[in-house]
């Protein structure tokens, strides 16, 4: 979801940071109107953080808890010093179905769950929730513990990196984006 900035000139904080003692945000809002605006709060360290951001034409309606696909952020791709000394790890592979052929050879050792429902877009939570229990994994990863370690990835690391913060929000506590299948097979070449 784009961030909306601050249309303060004195303030050039982004309204993801924006503490508003200023009044900002209503303004703001008002400015951009009929866009859809949704008010987040969270903590950064002691302070409350609150901010506008645009909404999603995708987000879901009713029903679903989950998360939508396009809220999740992209974590950066791991160390290879920290992936090479992850002990009995599990590789969850998040391409497409086809484009299995992009940043290298399928890991024998991976399971694939695509992390897309449609090109470009993300799943919700709960959606890839279902697909990974729909494929097994979800009971595997449950026997193993929350902080037993996960690689996650996907062609290059975007959707890899993104499915490394689902994968936290679903709580799990060990999980790292290996980038595409080939950055993991240059650490971990026993995971080939």
């Amino acid at each position: 979801m784009p961030l909306v900035a601050c249309s303060m000139s004195s303030c050039r904080t982004s309204m993801s940071a924006c503490l508003t003692p200023c009044g900002a945000l209503a303004r703001v809002r008002t400015q951009l109107s009929p866009l859809k605006f949704r008010v987040r709060q969270s903590r950064v360290g002691g302070t409350r953080v609150r901010g506008l951001v645009a909404a999603s034409s995708s987000s879901s309606s009713g029903g679903s808890s989950g998360v939508q696909g396009d809220e999740l952020e992209k974590r950066p791709i791991a160390e290879p010093a920290i992936l090479k000394n992850l002990g009995d790890v599990f590789v969850l592979d998040v391409r497409d179905n086809d484009e299995m052929d992009m940043g290298g050879e399928k890991l024998s050792s991976s399971v694939n769950v695509p992390l897309n429902k449609a090109k470009g877009v993300n799943k919700t939570l709960d959606e890839f929730k279902a697909d990974l229990e729909a494929a097994g994994v979800w009971a595997t990863l449950e026997q193993r513990g929350t902080d037993a370690p996960i690689i996650t990835h996907c062609g290059a690391g975007g959707r890899g990196g993104k499915a490394c913060d689902a994968m936290t929000k679903l709580g799990f506590t060990n999980v790292h984006n290996g980038g595409g299948p080939d950055d993991v097979r240059a650490v971990r070449p026993d995971l080939s």
